[in-house]
């Protein structure tokens, strides 16, 4: 078993069963921080490396991908990585791969051997031209988007909210807000952040201004009070019952209309 595991936060990965599991076993998870992928980079970047390798092996037979997995695997465990100043192979056998040799034309008395591995050469060469030149484009586009970014402990910021927003809340025009240090303590919203959401705030104003309600309200689960009306709606070519629901703490100018089935599966003890 590993000594850590780095994962979103996906329910499954929050979830007490497996946090208990690799708690058993003696295994760290650390998850990412929230709308950043690049935390699980490694992961990622992985991933599009194989994806080019055999988009490059494979560019004139898309279909015959998967016989190909058993070479990529086997060029990434070989290739030396900078991270760890090794081969994956090393790591794990404790010795260096062995070498691969380039095949010289003639040198098996069988053509249909002869030609196969004569294609191999050069699809080898080809894959290292096309992976380098990746690489490098990757790289260039990677460097070009990161800013240096120092802060301290007390300093005022801007947090990027977009990610947390619905599709509904486009037309508002903020799209910052000005928080300190567990001004986001009532919101279920992660208050852990990677750098590149955060933005220094020069002249902050001596008090923090509350967070907007539709921040307030992710996460938290409204408790029903009443049902105002009862219609009938078509949904999927079927007649279903609509409620017009009266939340407990809103007004009535707030009630919303909610599917039957979906209210009694999430509220099976109210009285309806």
């Amino acid at each position: 078993m590993p000594q850590d595991i780095v994962s979103d936060r996906d329910p499954t990965f929050l979830s007490e069963v497996w946090k208990e599991m690799f708690r058993v076993h003696g295994v760290d998870l650390k998850f990412s921080t929230a709308y950043h992928p690049q935390t699980d980079g490694q992961t990622e970047v992985t991933n599009k490396t194989l994806e080019t390798y055999l988009r490059c092996m494979t560019s004139e037979a898309p279909h015959t991908w998967s016989k190909w997995l058993p070479l990529a695997e086997w060029w990434y465990n070989t290739t030396f990585h900078s991270a760890i100043q090794s081969t994956p192979f090393e790591i794990v056998y404790g010795q260096p791969p062995p070498l691969h040799l380039p095949y010289l034309p003639g040198e098996s008395s069988s053509s249909v051997i002869d030609r196969n591995l004569q294609k191999r050469e050069e699809l080898i060469n080809m894959l290292k031209f096309h992976l380098l030149r990746a690489q490098n484009k990757m790289k260039q586009y990677a460097d070009s988007r990161r800013s240096m970014r120092d802060f301290k402990i007390g300093d005022f910021v801007y947090l990027k909210f977009q990610p947390y927003r619905q599709n509904s809340l486009k037309n508002r025009k903020s799209g910052k807000g000005r928080l300190q240090t567990g001004a986001l303590s009532s919101a279920a919203i992660p208050n852990v952040f990677h750098v590149s959401q955060l933005k220094l705030c020069p002249n902050p104003t001596t008090s923090a201004p509350a967070l907007p309600q539709y921040l307030l309200d992710i996460g938290n689960s409204k408790e029903p009070e009443s049902i105002l009306e009862k219609k009938m709606v078509q949904r999927q070519n079927k007649g279903v019952t609509k409620l017009l629901v009266k939340w407990k703490g809103y007004p009535e100018e707030q009630a919303t209309w909610e599917f039957y089935q979906d209210f009694i599966s999430k509220f099976p003890d109210f009285q309806t």
